[in-house]
């Protein structure tokens, strides 16, 4: 068979290049783009550069056999767990009681868990007879019916709990698989065996690898075995015949030298090699995929393949880790496939994409020989490209340095002016086409053999990036900060007319973020508030009604895009996604399975172009994302969250779970297998470290907590996969966590439950204690308080008894006393009466006076008029009114009738006032007591029937009198003597 191999290869070469040169051709043998993958550095994962071996546990997590040991990854951390003597790790399996059996250089074992969690490893390979202990390399470890087989290069170890047998052959082992319950051994001088019932029997035409290397074995239906080779490729092996497997693909394989294969659950194969990355093959034998360096791996030695349970694909290489996401319907076209650059626009034309990013227009260039689509430069478009359509036979480019006009295979030739950011047919001119620029409209012709610039239109110098026009000619473009405009083109195509602009005051919710779109049939307005359209009978905007059940309110929209299904894709601020058309014409909004590429779109200038297989291509900050809506992902299985470590943080860091289960259980993922735990006060700080194991869609999952008996209620969504809580109370608590993937779904709720025991001084104990001091205390505190009762009651007797007397004595006392306070009041009564009266004689004294001094003015008037007409009959009559006036006017008398109760008011003002003052005149005492009645310069001049002038001399002869400083009032002075 190896010769038969031999004589083909010539053969195989042709029909390889043919095969690719001709499936590449039709696009049918590589799949557009690359998945996305995800490379872990040994400095990540902080082992060993060499991964040996790849598999996952019922909770999800993934364990790499790495040359420093057993490696943990959790989905959101890696730790490591070295076997004793640090040496390389080659294999293990799952066992019993989560034990995890290892295979090792020149050793073997196994990992459990101990009562905290934490992976001790325990060695088994001391408890070997003498004979056999001095060996190399345990290559692989596999559990078969309750045994356990440790496979090394000259002896297999069946350990049977404490029973150990031994498989020794006296020929070399280089390779060991379990299929169906059998366990396959390569021997290169015999070809493969399989072991019954501890010898290694021949298979059916195992003879024909003689003298190869098996570097796997997979089973197929009709009880036939794919077997890979390493350096002969892959064969199809059943009871009667050996043939190639895959005679086109054969020598590649071959010569790639396979190192691993695996089967898919989708029934793809995968190959790993040692030098040329990993293929990825249909049932059929089609080449889907190949990666290798720098065309999506990082390194192309692949040692080892795992497909975790969300059927994305784990890669053991020479150096580091790679997660590939198969089966998923998005694919990358970046740096790894010559495209570098942020991408912009992308149109595809049979089997030519072209993309435009910020470094130019490039084309995918499928070569003979190639195993991937690369892409290439093309020449002269150097630079930001904003837009590449086609019309007709010419491909257009909307280009930095202006618009570009040219054929397949030819170089691009400028045509317009400025930067043009896009190329637009004109409806009612026929073979005309304007393009956006930086600054207004350019005017463009198609000729028989080009289309080439006619003119700059003149009327709008406003940068123009998106226009669209409607069924009525009118041509609508929007700005990014200005609003929207809407004008015609004149008929001799000249100029823009009938400019008219549309903002806020047209019923648009702002002029900011609005473009327009084509989708089913009409133009839409996408805005900071949703998607808009326009009345032409009112002329003004309003929010459309068949967008607006599918967004929130004020959800900011960018790009609109419609492809041939009429499924409406959609880029906003704060969601991607997809408006889907079901059998019914219903459309039904999608947005979990689009969370993947949420953050890694273009956040410039966005744009979803609609590719002619109905595919979605995305503007990416690196390249472009391919969308492929054929392919469905389920998203049934939903996360599992798992505590990974629980620590008390009061007092120093005190691991009380590293993430282990002691012993299976149904439920792993509630209480850590720990229990109910009590924690004393001093401990009442506890950090929780949690992850889901959920791979698809790494780093988007989010997490939720809650403390029962501390928070209000959940916590917000976030990425954070840790919680601490410090300064707790004493109390019992329920530590609550979920996980929600990318798509939306929640895993089961994990909880802790734990108490923080409460301070010495507040335990059961100490309480109880404090109730029996207490108790204790009362009752002695109560006998002696009716002892000292009794005493102070017969004091208390004797003292009522003086008290008694005393009151007595007391009552008399305040009887005389209360008879001479009512008397005091009695007269202080009167007094207060007397001085009232007086105070009432004074006034009325006053007035007397004061008619008095009237009538001594009324007599003078009168005899100064009888002076003057002293013949005047009435003279007599004047003279006897004059003489009746005297005999009733006696001033002084009145005045010193006056005076007398001006004193008892005054404190003998009259007589102090003498008595300290002797020289003053009686017109000087009438000034002083008129100045102590606090009467103004005016009053007092008409009492002494002088002028005001005379009264103010009268004032100033006084202060003299009285001996005053000109910073002396008089008034104050008399008013206060």
């Amino acid at each position: 068979m190896m010769n038969r191999s031999k004589l083909m290869h010539k053969l195989s070469l042709c029909l390889l290049a043919l095969s690719m040169s001709v499936g590449m051709a039709n696009g049918q043998s590589v799949t557009l783009g690359l998945p996305y993958i995800r490379f872990y550095s040994p400095v990540e994962y902080g082992g060993g550069i060499q991964n040996w071996h790849i598999s996952q546990d019922r909770r999800g997590i993934i364990y790499v056999a790495n040359n420093f040991g057993l490696l943990e990854y959790d989905g959101s951390s890696w730790r490591i767990y070295p076997v004793a003597n640090g040496v390389k790790v080659r294999h293990f399996n799952f066992g019993i009681d989560n034990k995890i059996s290892i295979a090792s250089q020149g050793e073997f074992g196994y990992f459990a868990p101990d009562d905290q969690g934490q992976l001790r490893y325990t060695s088994l390979s001391q408890t070997l007879p003498s004979e056999y202990q001095d060996f190399e390399e345990t290559w692989k470890v596999f559990h078969l019916n309750g045994k356990e087989y440790f496979c090394t290069s000259t002896s297999i170890f069946v350990m049977d709990k404490t029973k150990i047998d031994v498989i020794a052959p006296e020929d070399y082992m280089d390779n060991f698989v379990l299929i169906n319950q059998q366990l396959y051994v390569n021997q290169p001088v015999n070809g493969l065996l399989v072991v019954d019932n501890y010898r290694l029997v021949p298979v059916e035409l195992g003879k024909n690898f003689f003298n190869n290397e098996i570097s796997a074995i997979i089973p197929l239906i009709n009880d036939k075995l794919m077997v890979a080779t390493k350096q002969d490729g892959v064969y199809i092996l059943d009871n009667f015949n050996t043939e190639i497997w895959n005679i086109e693909f054969h020598n590649l394989l071959a010569q790639s030298i396979i190192n691993t294969a695996i089967r898919l659950k989708s029934g793809d194969f995968v190959f790993g090699t040692q030098n040329n990355g990993l293929f990825l093959f249909s049932p059929e034998g089609r080449l889907i995929s190949h990666l290798t360096k720098n065309q999506g791996l990082n390194n192309r030695t692949v040692i080892c393949l795992f497909e975790d349970m969300q059927n994305n694909l784990w890669v053991g290489h020479n150096n580091g880790i790679s997660y590939i996401e198969l089966g998923q319907p998005f694919s990358f076209i970046n740096d790894y496939m010559g495209l570098p650059g942020t991408g912009y626009d992308g149109f595809q034309d049979k089997d030519k994409l072209y993309l435009g990013t910020d470094n130019g227009l490039f084309v995918n260039e499928p070569t003979s020989g190639q195993s991937i689509n690369t892409f290439r430069l093309i020449e002269e478009s150097n630079g930001q490209v904003y837009y590449v359509n086609k019309m007709e036979k010419w491909l257009l480019m909307g280009h930095h340095n202006g618009g570009y006009v040219f054929r397949e295979n030819q170089k691009p030739v400028r045509a317009g002016t400025t930067g043009t950011w896009m190329f637009l047919p004109l409806k009612t001119y026929p073979g005309y086409l304007i393009a956006g620029k930086y600054n207004g409209l350019d005017l463009y012709k198609k000729e028989s053999d080009t289309i080439t610039f006619v003119r700059t239109l003149e009327g709008l110098d406003e940068s123009c990036r998106i226009l669209e026009q409607d069924d009525h000619g009118n041509i609508w473009m929007t700005h990014g900060y200005k609003g929207v405009f809407k004008f015609r083109l004149s008929d001799d195509l000249r100029q823009i007319q009938d400019v008219q602009f549309y903002g806020a005051e047209k019923g648009l919710p702002s002029n900011v973020l609005i473009s327009v779109f084509r989708v089913r049939g009409n133009l839409y307005f996408t805005t900071e508030d949703g998607i808009y359209s326009y009345d032409k009978n009112g002329d003004n905007f309003f929010k459309d009604p068949f967008f607006a059940p599918f967004f929130e309110p004020f959800s900011p929209l960018n790009v609109l895009a419609e492809d041939a299904n009429q499924n409406i894709y959609f880029l906003g601020q704060q969601e991607i996604g997809v408006l889907i058309q079901d059998a019914t014409g219903t459309y039904y909004k999608e947005t979990n399975l689009l969370n993947k590429i949420n953050g890694l779109l273009n956040d410039d200038l966005q744009d979803i172009s609609i590719l002619p297989n109905n595919k979605i291509l995305y503007a990416a900050k690196e390249g472009f994302i391919v969308y492929n809506p054929n392919i469905k992902v389920s998203a049934d299985n939903a996360s599992e969250i798992l505590f990974r470590r629980i620590t008390l943080t009061a007092h120093g860091d005190s691991v009380i779970f590293y993430g282990n289960y002691p012993k299976n259980e149904n439920e792993v993922s509630n209480q850590a297998g720990r229990g109910h735990l009590k924690f004393p006060f001093i401990h009442n700080s506890v950090k929780f470290e949690f992850s889901s194991t959920y791979m698809d869609g790494l780093g988007k999952t989010t997490y939720q907590y809650f403390l029962e008996g501390f928070d209000q209620d959940w916590s917000e969504w976030s990425n954070k996969n840790e919680k601490e809580y410090t300064n707790l109370n004493e109390g019992d608590y329920l530590f609550r966590i979920r996980a929600k993937n990318i798509y939306g779904q929640l895993s089961k709720e994990a909880n802790y439950q734990f108490s923080i025991l409460p301070p010495w001084y507040r335990s059961r104990l100490a309480y109880t204690s404090y109730f029996v001091l207490f108790s204790l205390s009362f009752s002695l505190l109560l006998f002696l308080i009716g002892q000292k009762h009794k005493r102070e009651k017969n004091v208390i007797l004797q003292e009522q008894e003086k008290e008694l007397n005393k009151k007595d004595s007391e009552l008399k006392t305040v009887k005389t006393e209360t008879e001479r306070e009512i008397e005091k009041l009695r007269t202080e009564k009167l007094k207060a009466d007397i001085s009232h009266k007086n105070k009432e004689l004074a006034t009325s004294t006053m007035h007397l006076i004061n008619k008095n001094e009237f009538i001594s003015q009324v007599k003078q008037n009168l005899t100064s008029l009888v002076s003057k007409n002293p013949e005047d009959p009435l003279a007599n009559d004047l003279e006897k009114i004059m003489t009746s006036i005297e005999h009733n006017i006696s001033s002084d008398d009145d005045w010193q009738h006056f005076e007398i109760h001006f004193d008892q008011v005054h404190g003998d003002f009259s007589q102090r006032l003498k008595d300290k003052y002797p020289n003053l005149s009686p017109q000087d005492r009438r000034m002083c007591t008129y100045l102590r009645m606090n009467m103004t310069t005016k009053e007092i001049a008409n009492l002494l029937n002088i002028t005001v002038r005379g009264a103010e001399i009268s004032r100033y002869r006084l202060r003299k009198k009285l001996g005053l400083s000109r910073d002396t009032n008089l008034a104050e002075y008399i008013l206060n003597f």
